[in-house]
């Protein structure tokens, strides 16, 4: 199982991955427009009206191997996350996890979902991972990413795992 940056929610590259018997997720920000494939009309309309703590899946299919985009309603904005695992329950001995309204002592308290659970839990390494390649070593820029350039996604995604190992 693999936990994506944002600059990885490319749908082709976790199907992809899936093929090959990866698993993977990535979270989705949108940037000027969503990420091909992805409904964003479908993702804004389930932000809008939604509870704090509300989780969501809406399920795809993009060439012959299913997907699916899930959403967690923050006080201030919805998390979405494209997968090719994960499921909607919540796993036993699951910590609660507290938002504050910042209305007075307004507290809400809710439970991460599987899919959420593990973004949350692992996506620190792929920070700590960035703050060291991006630094190179010391500012010698060393790093794969500063040394071969390319602008194809795919290699990029490649180039990203590879990095990741070293």
């Amino acid at each position: 199982m693999v936990i994506l940056d944002s600059g990885f929610c490319v749908l082709q590259t976790i199907i992809s991955l899936k093929t090959h018997g990866v698993y993977a997720s990535a979270l989705i920000k949108k940037r000027c427009y969503w990420p091909k494939h992805i409904n964003g009309p479908g993702i804004q309309s389930f932000s809008e009206d939604t509870a704090i703590g509300y989780h969501a899946r809406l399920p795809g299919v993009l060439d012959g191997a299913g997907f699916d985009i899930f959403g967690l309603k923050e006080p201030e904005y919805t998390v979405v996350v494209m997968s090719t695992y994960g499921q909607l329950t919540v796993t036993e001995g699951q910590k609660d996890s507290m938002r504050n309204l910042g209305t007075g002592s307004d507290e809400i308290t809710f439970k991460y979902t599987v899919m959420f659970s593990n973004h949350f839990q692992y996506c620190g390494a792929i920070d700590d991972h960035n703050s060291k390649r991006y630094d190179g070593c010391d500012g010698c820029h060393m790093s794969l990413e500063t040394t071969w350039k390319t602008t194809r996604w795919e290699l990029g995604v490649f180039e990203f795992i590879l990095a990741v190992c070293e």
